[in-house]
């Protein structure tokens, strides 16, 4: 059997052969994990994840763009490429322990724009192709508040977030500067908008 880390909490999956999606072991997600036919590949795999766990995600991009150049048909290396570009780094969310996609890189176009994200559509089996969709589909209704796909999207509810915390701790008497907002895994997209909109 491969084993594959999970993209959302980076626990290691044993998959069974032709098993591209299914429920992490560790973390209960339902994610896609990539077809594994060569030992390479699983290694190339697992040095990209290690990278982008690690939120490196220049190389990982470097990594997923090697496996693209041996199979440019493999929808979860243009995934995990798509992935790397935003920057996402999946953190719990301790209310429901679901994992939540972060942005670590500002990016204006939408997402669904994107031809990674098109590629990975247009290889992917139907379940996978809906899996996709769903991580790329607007975060728990934050459609009416902030119009965006869930990359852009998911930053700026953490950044509302973060502004009614400011503004709660200023009317309770404590500093309320970006820098005590945010703690340091925080830092990222909703550091540049705090210093761009809180900060000035």
């Amino acid at each position: 059997m491969a084993k594959i880390q999970c993209k959302m909490c980076g626990g290691m999956n044993e998959l069974r052969e032709g098993e591209t999606s299914r429920e992490c072991t560790y973390c209960g997600m339902l994610t896609t994990f990539p077809r594994i036919d060569t030992e390479q590949r699983e290694q190339l795999y697992n040095r990209a994840e290690h990278f982008r766990q690690a939120n490196n995600f220049d190389k990982a991009a470097n990594v997923y763009a090697a496996i693209l150049d041996l199979d440019g048909e493999d929808p979860e290396a243009w995934w995990g490429q798509l992935i790397s570009k935003y920057g996402i780094e999946y953190v719990e969310d301790p209310a429901n322990h679901e994992r939540i996609p972060t942005c670590h890189r500002v990016q204006f176009d939408s997402i669904l724009a994107d031809p990674d994200y098109r590629n990975a559509l247009k290889y992917a089996s139907e379940t996978d192709r809906s899996i996709y969709e769903k991580r790329s589909a607007p975060h728990r209704g934050d459609t009416e508040e902030y119009p965006q796909d869930i990359f852009a999207g998911g930053a700026l509810r953490r950044l509302h977030l973060l502004q009614r915390s400011r503004k709660r701790r200023t009317h309770e008497g404590f500093p309320a500067s970006a820098g005590h907002l945010l703690s340091a895994h925080e830092q990222g997209i909703e550091g540049l908008f705090l210093a761009h909109y809180i900060g000035r």
